[in-house]
Protein backbone atom coordinates (compact mmCIF):
# COMPACT_ATOMS: atom_id res chain seq x y z
CA UNK A 1 0.00 0.00 0.00
CA UNK A 2 2.94 2.31 0.70
CA UNK A 3 4.09 1.99 -2.92
CA UNK A 4 0.56 2.79 -4.13
CA UNK A 5 0.37 5.81 -1.82
CA UNK A 6 3.66 7.25 -3.06
CA UNK A 7 2.72 6.63 -6.72
CA UNK A 8 -0.76 8.14 -6.51
CA UNK A 9 0.45 11.10 -4.43
CA UNK A 10 3.03 11.97 -7.10
CA UNK A 11 0.57 11.88 -10.02
CA UNK A 12 -0.61 15.52 -9.59
CA UNK A 13 3.00 16.73 -9.68
CA UNK A 14 4.14 14.71 -12.70
CA UNK A 15 0.94 15.01 -14.76
CA UNK A 16 0.01 18.62 -15.63
CA UNK A 17 -3.71 19.24 -15.54
CA UNK A 18 -4.47 15.98 -13.71
CA UNK A 19 -6.37 17.56 -10.80
CA UNK A 20 -8.32 20.25 -12.74
CA UNK A 21 -9.22 17.84 -15.56
CA UNK A 22 -10.30 14.90 -13.42
CA UNK A 23 -11.01 16.12 -9.89
CA UNK A 24 -11.74 19.80 -10.47
CA UNK A 25 -10.13 21.10 -7.27
CA UNK A 26 -7.34 20.08 -4.91
CA UNK A 27 -9.74 19.62 -1.97
CA UNK A 28 -11.81 17.11 -3.96
CA UNK A 29 -8.64 15.18 -4.78
CA UNK A 30 -7.62 15.26 -1.12
CA UNK A 31 -10.97 13.91 0.08
CA UNK A 32 -10.85 11.09 -2.50
CA UNK A 33 -7.26 10.24 -1.63
CA UNK A 34 -7.94 10.02 2.12
CA UNK A 35 -11.05 7.87 1.56
CA UNK A 36 -9.16 5.59 -0.83
CA UNK A 37 -6.43 5.04 1.78
CA UNK A 38 -9.01 4.28 4.50
CA UNK A 39 -10.76 1.76 2.25
CA UNK A 40 -7.42 0.14 1.40
CA UNK A 41 -6.61 -0.28 5.09
CA UNK A 42 -9.97 -1.95 5.71
CA UNK A 43 -9.47 -4.19 2.67
CA UNK A 44 -6.06 -5.21 4.00
CA UNK A 45 -7.77 -6.33 7.22
CA UNK A 46 -10.34 -8.33 5.25
CA UNK A 47 -7.92 -9.86 2.77
CA UNK A 48 -7.38 -13.01 4.88
CA UNK A 49 -11.09 -13.88 4.47
CA UNK A 50 -11.96 -15.93 1.40
CA UNK A 51 -15.47 -14.42 1.20
CA UNK A 52 -14.04 -10.92 1.49
CA UNK A 53 -11.65 -11.56 -1.40
CA UNK A 54 -14.54 -12.74 -3.57
CA UNK A 55 -16.53 -9.59 -2.72
CA UNK A 56 -13.44 -7.49 -3.39
CA UNK A 57 -12.97 -9.08 -6.79
CA UNK A 58 -16.61 -8.52 -7.74
CA UNK A 59 -16.44 -4.90 -6.53
CA UNK A 60 -13.28 -4.24 -8.53
CA UNK A 61 -14.98 -5.70 -11.61
CA UNK A 62 -18.00 -3.40 -11.16
CA UNK A 63 -15.70 -0.40 -10.67
CA UNK A 64 -13.84 -1.34 -13.83
CA UNK A 65 -17.01 -1.67 -15.89
CA UNK A 66 -18.30 1.70 -14.63
CA UNK A 67 -15.02 3.37 -15.53
CA UNK A 68 -14.95 1.81 -19.01
CA UNK A 69 -18.58 2.82 -19.69
CA UNK A 70 -17.89 6.35 -18.52
CA UNK A 71 -14.73 6.75 -20.61
CA UNK A 72 -16.47 5.45 -23.73
CA UNK A 73 -19.17 8.15 -23.59
CA UNK A 74 -19.06 11.79 -24.58
CA UNK A 75 -18.90 14.42 -21.87
CA UNK A 76 -22.57 15.33 -22.17
CA UNK A 77 -23.76 11.69 -22.01
CA UNK A 78 -21.43 10.34 -19.34
CA UNK A 79 -22.87 7.97 -16.76
CA UNK A 80 -20.19 9.16 -14.33
CA UNK A 81 -18.40 12.48 -14.12
CA UNK A 82 -14.65 12.87 -14.54
CA UNK A 83 -14.45 13.21 -10.77
CA UNK A 84 -16.34 9.96 -10.13
CA UNK A 85 -14.25 8.07 -12.68
CA UNK A 86 -10.98 9.34 -11.23
CA UNK A 87 -12.12 8.55 -7.67
CA UNK A 88 -12.97 4.95 -8.59
CA UNK A 89 -9.61 4.53 -10.33
CA UNK A 90 -7.90 6.00 -7.26
CA UNK A 91 -9.69 3.57 -4.93
CA UNK A 92 -9.01 0.61 -7.25
CA UNK A 93 -5.29 1.43 -7.28
CA UNK A 94 -5.24 1.02 -3.52
CA UNK A 95 -7.37 -2.15 -3.54
CA UNK A 96 -5.03 -4.20 -5.72
CA UNK A 97 -2.05 -4.09 -3.35
CA UNK A 98 -3.86 -5.09 -0.14
CA UNK A 99 -5.79 -7.83 -1.94
CA UNK A 100 -2.66 -9.46 -3.39
CA UNK A 101 -0.67 -8.99 -0.22
CA UNK A 102 -3.45 -10.51 1.86
CA UNK A 103 -3.67 -13.61 -0.31
CA UNK A 104 0.10 -14.14 -0.11
CA UNK A 105 0.33 -13.59 3.63
CA UNK A 106 -2.89 -15.32 4.60
CA UNK A 107 -1.21 -17.96 6.73
CA UNK A 108 1.04 -15.55 8.60
CA UNK A 109 -1.81 -13.22 9.51
CA UNK A 110 -4.16 -15.87 10.77
CA UNK A 111 -4.93 -15.05 14.41
CA UNK A 112 -7.80 -14.64 16.78
CA UNK A 113 -8.36 -10.95 16.05
CA UNK A 114 -10.07 -11.21 12.69
CA UNK A 115 -12.37 -8.25 11.93
CA UNK A 116 -16.11 -8.59 11.50
CA UNK A 117 -16.59 -8.88 7.74
CA UNK A 118 -20.07 -7.35 7.57
CA UNK A 119 -19.25 -4.35 9.78
CA UNK A 120 -16.03 -3.67 7.88
CA UNK A 121 -17.78 -3.84 4.51
CA UNK A 122 -20.53 -1.48 5.69
CA UNK A 123 -17.84 0.88 6.94
CA UNK A 124 -16.17 0.77 3.54
CA UNK A 125 -19.46 1.60 1.81
CA UNK A 126 -19.95 4.55 4.16
CA UNK A 127 -16.43 5.83 3.45
CA UNK A 128 -16.98 5.37 -0.29
CA UNK A 129 -20.01 7.66 -0.09
CA UNK A 130 -18.03 10.53 1.48
CA UNK A 131 -16.24 11.87 -1.64
CA UNK A 132 -19.42 11.69 -3.72
CA UNK A 133 -21.54 13.46 -1.10
CA UNK A 134 -18.85 16.13 -0.79
CA UNK A 135 -18.63 16.57 -4.54
CA UNK A 136 -22.43 16.88 -4.74
CA UNK A 137 -22.30 19.70 -2.21
CA UNK A 138 -19.57 21.40 -4.26
CA UNK A 139 -21.64 20.89 -7.42
CA UNK A 140 -24.72 22.59 -5.98
CA UNK A 141 -22.75 25.54 -4.65
CA UNK A 142 -20.92 25.84 -7.99
CA UNK A 143 -24.21 25.92 -9.92
CA UNK A 144 -25.46 28.78 -7.71
CA UNK A 145 -22.16 30.66 -8.00
CA UNK A 146 -22.11 30.21 -11.79
CA UNK A 147 -25.63 31.58 -12.17
CA UNK A 148 -24.67 34.60 -10.06
CA UNK A 149 -21.43 35.18 -11.98
CA UNK A 150 -23.30 35.05 -15.28
CA UNK A 151 -25.83 37.62 -14.06
CA UNK A 152 -22.91 39.87 -13.06
CA UNK A 153 -21.17 39.35 -16.44
CA UNK A 154 -18.05 38.01 -14.74
CA UNK A 155 -17.07 35.87 -17.70
CA UNK A 156 -13.62 34.74 -16.53
CA UNK A 157 -15.00 33.61 -13.16
CA UNK A 158 -17.96 31.99 -14.92
CA UNK A 159 -15.59 30.02 -17.16
CA UNK A 160 -13.68 28.68 -14.14
CA UNK A 161 -16.92 27.63 -12.46
CA UNK A 162 -18.25 26.06 -15.67
CA UNK A 163 -15.05 24.02 -16.03
CA UNK A 164 -15.40 22.74 -12.46
CA UNK A 165 -19.08 21.97 -12.96
CA UNK A 166 -18.41 20.09 -16.20
CA UNK A 167 -15.98 17.88 -14.28
CA UNK A 168 -18.48 17.15 -11.50
CA UNK A 169 -21.68 17.02 -13.57
CA UNK A 170 -21.13 16.92 -17.36
CA UNK A 171 -24.88 16.77 -18.06
CA UNK A 172 -25.80 19.67 -15.76
CA UNK A 173 -27.68 22.74 -16.97
CA UNK A 174 -27.37 26.31 -15.73
CA UNK A 175 -30.09 28.78 -16.67
CA UNK A 176 -31.44 26.03 -18.96
CA UNK A 177 -28.14 25.89 -20.88
CA UNK A 178 -26.06 22.66 -20.93
CA UNK A 179 -22.81 23.25 -19.10
CA UNK A 180 -20.75 21.87 -22.03
CA UNK A 181 -22.21 24.47 -24.42
CA UNK A 182 -21.93 27.16 -21.78
CA UNK A 183 -18.24 26.40 -21.22
CA UNK A 184 -17.55 26.69 -24.95
CA UNK A 185 -19.39 30.01 -25.24
CA UNK A 186 -17.63 31.42 -22.17
CA UNK A 187 -14.21 30.36 -23.48
CA UNK A 188 -14.95 32.19 -26.74
CA UNK A 189 -16.15 35.27 -24.86
CA UNK A 190 -13.03 35.35 -22.66
CA UNK A 191 -10.78 34.97 -25.70
CA UNK A 192 -12.61 37.78 -27.49
CA UNK A 193 -12.25 40.10 -24.47
CA UNK A 194 -8.55 39.34 -24.07
CA UNK A 195 -8.00 39.95 -27.79
CA UNK A 196 -9.82 43.29 -27.65
CA UNK A 197 -7.67 44.37 -24.72
CA UNK A 198 -4.42 43.38 -26.40
CA UNK A 199 -5.41 45.22 -29.60
CA UNK A 200 -6.59 48.28 -27.70
CA UNK A 201 -3.29 48.60 -25.83
CA UNK A 202 -1.34 49.53 -28.96
CA UNK A 203 0.04 53.11 -29.14
CA UNK A 204 -2.09 53.87 -32.17
CA UNK A 205 -5.35 52.99 -30.38
CA UNK A 206 -7.71 55.86 -29.46
CA UNK A 207 -7.47 57.23 -25.91
CA UNK A 208 -10.97 58.68 -25.58
CA UNK A 209 -13.01 58.33 -22.39
CA UNK A 210 -15.49 56.11 -24.21
CA UNK A 211 -12.72 53.79 -25.38
CA UNK A 212 -11.21 53.71 -21.88
CA UNK A 213 -14.63 52.90 -20.47
CA UNK A 214 -14.92 49.91 -22.79
CA UNK A 215 -11.53 48.68 -21.60
CA UNK A 216 -12.59 49.06 -17.97
CA UNK A 217 -15.71 46.98 -18.63
CA UNK A 218 -13.64 44.26 -20.34
CA UNK A 219 -11.11 44.21 -17.50
CA UNK A 220 -13.88 43.84 -14.91
CA UNK A 221 -15.50 41.02 -16.89
CA UNK A 222 -12.12 39.26 -16.79
CA UNK A 223 -11.75 39.87 -13.03
CA UNK A 224 -8.68 42.08 -13.58
CA UNK A 225 -9.73 44.65 -11.02
CA UNK A 226 -6.34 46.14 -10.19
CA UNK A 227 -5.85 47.09 -13.83
CA UNK A 228 -9.41 48.39 -14.02
CA UNK A 229 -8.88 50.61 -10.95
CA UNK A 230 -5.69 52.01 -12.46
CA UNK A 231 -7.51 52.90 -15.66
CA UNK A 232 -10.47 54.34 -13.73
CA UNK A 233 -8.08 56.64 -11.91
CA UNK A 234 -6.76 57.90 -15.26
CA UNK A 235 -10.33 58.51 -16.48
CA UNK A 236 -11.34 60.39 -13.30
CA UNK A 237 -8.47 62.85 -13.80
CA UNK A 238 -10.01 64.03 -17.09
CA UNK A 239 -12.54 66.86 -17.21
CA UNK A 240 -15.15 64.87 -19.14
CA UNK A 241 -14.97 61.91 -16.75
CA UNK A 242 -18.44 60.33 -16.39
CA UNK A 243 -19.95 59.86 -12.90
CA UNK A 244 -20.13 56.10 -13.47
CA UNK A 245 -16.42 56.07 -12.61
CA UNK A 246 -17.40 56.36 -8.93
CA UNK A 247 -19.71 53.35 -9.02
CA UNK A 248 -17.25 51.24 -11.03
CA UNK A 249 -14.42 52.09 -8.61
CA UNK A 250 -16.62 51.05 -5.70
CA UNK A 251 -17.41 47.74 -7.39
CA UNK A 252 -13.74 47.02 -8.15
CA UNK A 253 -12.77 47.64 -4.53
CA UNK A 254 -15.69 45.45 -3.43
CA UNK A 255 -14.44 42.56 -5.58
CA UNK A 256 -10.95 43.07 -4.11
CA UNK A 257 -12.40 43.00 -0.55
CA UNK A 258 -11.22 46.55 0.11
CA UNK A 259 -14.35 47.40 2.03
CA UNK A 260 -13.58 50.89 3.34
CA UNK A 261 -12.44 52.11 -0.08
CA UNK A 262 -15.50 50.55 -1.67
CA UNK A 263 -17.82 52.28 0.80
CA UNK A 264 -16.11 55.63 0.22
CA UNK A 265 -16.48 55.36 -3.56
CA UNK A 266 -20.14 54.45 -3.27
CA UNK A 267 -20.70 57.33 -0.84
CA UNK A 268 -19.22 59.72 -3.39
CA UNK A 269 -21.53 58.26 -6.02
CA UNK A 270 -24.54 58.73 -3.74
CA UNK A 271 -23.57 62.34 -3.00
CA UNK A 272 -23.19 63.12 -6.69
CA UNK A 273 -26.46 61.54 -7.83
CA UNK A 274 -28.43 63.02 -4.94
CA UNK A 275 -27.81 66.49 -6.42
CA UNK A 276 -28.92 65.54 -9.93
CA UNK A 277 -32.42 65.96 -11.43
CA UNK A 278 -34.67 62.95 -11.14
CA UNK A 279 -34.40 60.51 -14.03
CA UNK A 280 -34.33 56.74 -14.55
CA UNK A 281 -30.51 56.85 -14.63
CA UNK A 282 -30.33 58.88 -11.41
CA UNK A 283 -32.83 56.55 -9.76
CA UNK A 284 -30.88 53.38 -10.58
CA UNK A 285 -27.53 54.96 -9.76
CA UNK A 286 -28.75 55.92 -6.27
CA UNK A 287 -30.06 52.39 -5.64
CA UNK A 288 -26.72 50.93 -6.75
CA UNK A 289 -24.84 53.33 -4.47
CA UNK A 290 -26.98 52.46 -1.44
CA UNK A 291 -26.60 48.74 -2.09
CA UNK A 292 -22.83 49.13 -2.44
CA UNK A 293 -22.64 51.09 0.81
CA UNK A 294 -24.76 48.51 2.62
CA UNK A 295 -22.63 45.61 1.37
CA UNK A 296 -19.42 47.29 2.54
CA UNK A 297 -20.94 48.13 5.93
CA UNK A 298 -21.97 44.51 6.40
CA UNK A 299 -18.44 43.34 5.73
CA UNK A 300 -17.12 45.95 8.15
CA UNK A 301 -19.59 44.61 10.75
CA UNK A 302 -21.66 47.78 10.92
CA UNK A 303 -25.17 46.25 10.74
CA UNK A 304 -27.02 49.45 11.74
CA UNK A 305 -25.39 51.42 8.90
CA UNK A 306 -26.04 48.57 6.45
CA UNK A 307 -29.70 48.46 7.50
CA UNK A 308 -30.09 52.20 6.99
CA UNK A 309 -28.58 52.01 3.51
CA UNK A 310 -30.86 49.11 2.50
CA UNK A 311 -33.94 50.94 3.85
CA UNK A 312 -32.96 54.04 1.86
CA UNK A 313 -32.72 51.93 -1.29
CA UNK A 314 -36.05 50.32 -0.45
CA UNK A 315 -37.74 53.74 -0.28
CA UNK A 316 -36.55 54.44 -3.81
CA UNK A 317 -37.70 51.08 -5.17
CA UNK A 318 -39.28 48.28 -3.09
CA UNK A 319 -37.95 45.43 -5.24
CA UNK A 320 -37.37 41.79 -4.37
CA UNK A 321 -33.56 42.02 -4.36
CA UNK A 322 -33.45 44.65 -1.63
CA UNK A 323 -36.13 42.90 0.43
CA UNK A 324 -34.10 39.69 0.37
CA UNK A 325 -30.85 41.46 1.21
CA UNK A 326 -32.60 42.97 4.23
CA UNK A 327 -33.98 39.57 5.19
CA UNK A 328 -30.45 38.13 5.16
CA UNK A 329 -29.17 40.99 7.30
CA UNK A 330 -31.95 40.54 9.84
CA UNK A 331 -31.43 36.77 9.84
CA UNK A 332 -27.77 37.29 10.76
CA UNK A 333 -28.87 39.58 13.60
CA UNK A 334 -31.46 36.99 14.71
CA UNK A 335 -34.27 39.49 14.20
CA UNK A 336 -36.63 36.71 13.21
CA UNK A 337 -39.83 38.70 12.66
CA UNK A 338 -38.14 41.26 10.40
CA UNK A 339 -36.31 38.51 8.48
CA UNK A 340 -39.57 36.64 7.86
CA UNK A 341 -41.36 39.82 6.77
CA UNK A 342 -38.83 40.82 4.12
CA UNK A 343 -38.17 37.26 2.93
CA UNK A 344 -41.92 36.81 2.37
CA UNK A 345 -42.10 40.07 0.42
CA UNK A 346 -39.14 39.03 -1.74
CA UNK A 347 -40.80 35.68 -2.47
CA UNK A 348 -44.07 37.43 -3.35
CA UNK A 349 -42.39 39.87 -5.75
CA UNK A 350 -40.06 37.31 -7.37
CA UNK A 351 -41.23 33.73 -6.62
CA UNK A 352 -39.09 32.12 -9.32
CA UNK A 353 -35.90 33.73 -8.08
CA UNK A 354 -36.38 33.75 -4.31
CA UNK A 355 -38.89 30.96 -3.74
CA UNK A 356 -36.38 28.29 -2.77
CA UNK A 357 -33.93 30.58 -0.97
CA UNK A 358 -36.79 32.30 0.82
CA UNK A 359 -38.22 29.00 2.07
CA UNK A 360 -34.80 28.01 3.35
CA UNK A 361 -34.43 31.31 5.20
CA UNK A 362 -37.94 31.03 6.66
CA UNK A 363 -37.26 27.50 7.91
CA UNK A 364 -34.04 28.65 9.51
CA UNK A 365 -35.77 31.61 11.12
CA UNK A 366 -38.57 29.37 12.41
CA UNK A 367 -36.11 26.94 13.98
CA UNK A 368 -34.23 29.84 15.57
CA UNK A 369 -37.46 31.31 16.91
CA UNK A 370 -38.60 27.91 18.18
CA UNK A 371 -35.30 27.35 19.96
CA UNK A 372 -35.41 30.77 21.63
CA UNK A 373 -39.02 30.22 22.71
CA UNK A 374 -38.18 26.83 24.19
CA UNK A 375 -35.22 28.28 26.05
CA UNK A 376 -37.22 31.20 27.45
CA UNK A 377 -40.07 28.96 28.47
CA UNK A 378 -37.67 26.69 30.34
CA UNK A 379 -36.58 29.65 32.47
CA UNK A 380 -40.14 30.38 33.62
Amino acid sequence: MAVGLVTVSLIPFITPGFIPNWFGRIDLYGVSLVCAICIAILVRQLSTHKTARVILGATSLVFGLLVLISLSQSDSDRTLSNYATATLVLIASFLIGPALTGSLLRSSTADNTKPNVMITILTMIGILAIPFLYSDSVRRSTEEALAESLSSQRYYKSLQEAELLSTLAPSAKVLEIPVASLKTELAQQVTMLETSLSEGSSPSSPRSVAHAGQRVTALMQLDRYQEALKLLKEISSQEEAPPQVLDFSGLCCQRLSRWEESRDWYRQSRQFWATQPESPMQHQALISAYKGIAFAERQLEHPASAEQAYLSALKLEPNADIHFLLARLYDQQERTADARKHATQAMTLAPARYGQEGQSLLRRASLSHFGCSQFLSSLN
